[in-house]
């Protein structure tokens, strides 16, 4: 045989041996290296996801549950109904501070349409007025309400047509739902400072903690306060907002929320000339005296959840308010800014508890 012959056959059994004896060199060694790795671990701390009843409202701008149309926290593709949800982070992030701004983009929903008219909030559910909740606890229908404020719900839902029955009497359009934002299991907070056109000046926290390191009993606190004009002279558009909460947690299953707020406005509405007109539009034909908006409430919600396990679940909410609200300007009828025109007096004051 060739002797080139002979060392192409060698080479197969020489690369054999050299690793028959770097596998057994491993086996050797392999005790102790496993007894090394041993020594160097690091317990690390446990961590609790918390599902926060549906979704990741403040972190993410797709809510993929929701307790609208089935009082239960369900996956929205599973839920029989066609519903939308509108998160804390969206809302944060398009920056809307009333309902119709968090609306607007929503399918089926109507907003904004009596324009500069904003005594209250504006909206229809295909072409009705909807019916509005709170924490799935009836509340006055929006025309003829209390303005809500936006930075006091983790998210907004609604449930469009027949199925909004779910929540209890319901329009034929649909149901709004405000969820109240609730303590969470672990330490967050953001604050911020804004400033703008006519003389805009706002701040407002959101923060919280765990009272108890294992997370049994948390605190939440949450604050606006805006201070406005308009665009319309001896205009403005004041606000005030204070919220706090505790969370109890006796066990992973039940849970038991207090949550305390009151909500103040005092701005002013219409008063100004219709549009068609040359006047400039901070023109104002009211009375400076005669022109506000005043809306005050102070709500008390208990909220109970117990899940008995095997799909068997229990909730029980509770609600205490106390409103007042009011408004009173001047406003012109029928003008067309060429020939004398009337001015009416209009205003409404009522309370509720």
């Amino acid at each position: 045989m060739p002797i080139e012959s002979r060392f192409r056959n060698a080479r197969p059994r020489c690369l054999t041996a050299a690793l028959l004896g770097c596998t057994a060199l491993v086996a050797a060694f392999q005790p102790q290296a496993v007894h090394a790795q041993d020594n160097r671990s690091v317990v690390l701390d446990t961590v609790v996801i918390e599902s926060n009843r549906t979704d990741d409202d403040a972190g993410s701008i797709v809510a993929t549950r929701t307790m609208a149309g089935s009082r239960m926290a369900t996956d929205v593709l599973d839920t029989p109904a066609s519903v939308s949800v509108i998160t804390s982070k969206e809302i944060r992030q398009r920056g809307a501070e009333t309902v119709e701004q968090v609306l607007r983009y929503t399918a089926g929903v109507t907003t904004d349409f009596y324009g500069g008219d904003d005594r209250f909030d504006y909206y229809k559910l295909r072409g009705f007025d909807a019916s509005v909740y709170r924490d799935w606890l009836p509340m006055q229908k929006a025309f003829g309400g209390i303005r809500e404020d936006a930075f006091a719900y983790e998210r907004v839902e609604v449930v469009k047509g027949g199925n909004s029955t779910v929540g209890g009497p319901s329009e034929p359009g649909g149901a709004v739902n405000y969820a109240t934002k609730l303590p969470r299991t672990q330490r967050f907070g953001e604050a911020y400072v804004t400033a703008g056109s006519f003389d805009h000046r706002e701040v407002g926290v959101d923060f919280g903690d765990n009272l108890t390191r294992d997370g049994t009993l948390s605190w939440r606190l949450t604050g606006r306060v805006q201070r406005a004009d308009k665009e319309l002279d001896y205009s403005k558009n004041d606000a005030s907002l204070l919220m706090g909460g505790l969370t109890w947690r006796p066990s992973d299953r039940t849970s038991l929320s207090v949550v305390l707020d009151y909500m103040k406005r005092d701005g002013s509405t219409g008063s100004g000339f219709p549009p068609g007109t040359n006047f400039s539009r901070d023109r104002f034909f009211g009375e400076p005296d005669f022109n506000y908006l005043e809306n005050e409430r102070t709500s008390l919600s208990v909220l109970f959840d117990h899940d008995f396990g095997n799909g068997l679940k229990f909730g029980a909410n509770a609600r205490y308010s106390d409103e007042d609200r009011g408004f009173g300007y001047v406003y012109i009828w029928d003008a067309d800014g060429l020939n004398p025109t009337d001015r009416y007096y209009f205003a409404n004051a009522s309370s509720a508890e």
